[in-house]
């Protein structure tokens, strides 16, 4: 229904804006090169396993846009960094 994929669009966000002060921590420990590839493969692999998800269970779907705003901000403070 609606409200449903109104609550999964909402959350990427939710967790894009929650998770911007762990990327510094990662940051400290990995390589911003490596940090960045490293999430953009991953949040990108997540892209692709959306449609089958969606289909099978909403929870799952919550959770995996979640991860995926979590991955996007760390690309996002990092590309702030190197511009």
């Amino acid at each position: 229904d609606k409200s449903g994929q109104g609550i999964i669009q909402s959350l990427f966000y939710i967790t894009y804006t929650v998770s911007s002060g762990m990327s510094g921590i990662f940051l400290s420990f990995i390589g911003p090169a490596t940090l960045f590839g490293t999430s953009q493969l991953l949040s990108g692999l997540l892209s692709l396993l959306i449609p089958f998800i969606a289909d099978q269970n909403p929870l799952a779907t919550i959770a995996l846009r979640s991860v995926q705003g979590i991955l996007l901000v760390i690309c996002y403070f990092l590309s702030l960094i190197k511009s």
